[in-house]
């Protein structure tokens, strides 16, 4: 992947302790906020996937798109604390050299996988709050 690899993860895909550090630790606010990133993070999922697939646009236009849809994510991993998230967003977002423009379908795999790890995550959080 353009030289950057996807980065392993040694940790939990999310460290909710970043977003009781951004709104107070009120269970109902980090139910919100939680129930916010997932619907903003699944319409622009599916506009990321659309995105990076469409066969009808230039891909570096494509990729230009892409960009500006991962940055949006990238800002709300980050204040969930899903590092791993935000970091494969910030590679999408930067984009790829001209003639490799495949290599933003592996990042979009690299996405998808995260982001369902993610959600994994956030339900066996609010499980374990239920």
């Amino acid at each position: 992947m353009n030289g950057r690899p996807v980065p392993e993860r040694k940790a939990a895909p999310a460290d909710l302790s970043v977003l009781a550090d951004l709104v107070g630790d009120d269970p109902q606010v980090i139910a919100e906020m939680l129930d916010a990133f997932r619907q903003s993070a699944a319409a622009a999922a599916l506009e990321l996937r659309a995105s990076v697939r469409a066969g009808a646009a230039p891909a570096p236009a494509a990729a230009a798109t892409a960009g500006d849809i991962a940055h949006r994510i990238k800002a709300a991993a980050r204040a969930i604390g899903a590092a791993g998230l935000a970091d494969i967003c910030a590679q999408i977002e930067t984009g790829v050299p001209p003639g490799r423009e495949g290599e933003l379908l592996a990042l979009l795999r690299a996405f998808e996988f995260e982001l369902a790890a993610v959600n994994r995550f956030l339900d066996a959080a609010q499980k374990a709050t239920a």
